[in-house]
């Protein structure tokens, strides 16, 4: 697992609490330091940031799972544009944390 940790999907939030990962989202609700976000499983999740806003609707943010479903950013926020497919997404992060196939996507 890389120094910015694992990506996960809204429902493995969870199994991560108190840990870093990263997190890709679409931006529903962005308001001071405060962002709605809509996993890449169609879950809201909270998100305080230490960023400014971000501009696009896509994002990913390196943070630190809190609760089931909030997180707060401790690393960088990466734009990811106007246009993500999130089911894709979905698919790729459950892929990664398949057992057969995870060491290709993280290193030991």
């Amino acid at each position: 697992m890389g120094i910015n940790g694992k990506r996960i999907t809204g429902s493995m939030l969870p199994q991560y609490i108190g840990q870093t990962i990263r997190f890709v989202g679409k931006v529903v609700t962005a308001k001071g330091n405060y962002l709605l976000l809509k996993s890449a499983d169609n879950l809201e999740v909270s998100c305080t940031i230490n960023s400014p806003i971000p501009s696009s609707k896509f994002i990913e943010v390196v943070a630190r799972v809190r609760d089931s479903a909030t997180i707060e950013q401790n690393g960088n926020l990466y734009s990811l544009g106007e246009d993500c497919d999130l089911d894709l997404m979905a698919k790729v992060i459950s892929l990664s944390h398949n057992p057969t196939i995870s060491q290709y996507y993280y290193a030991s």
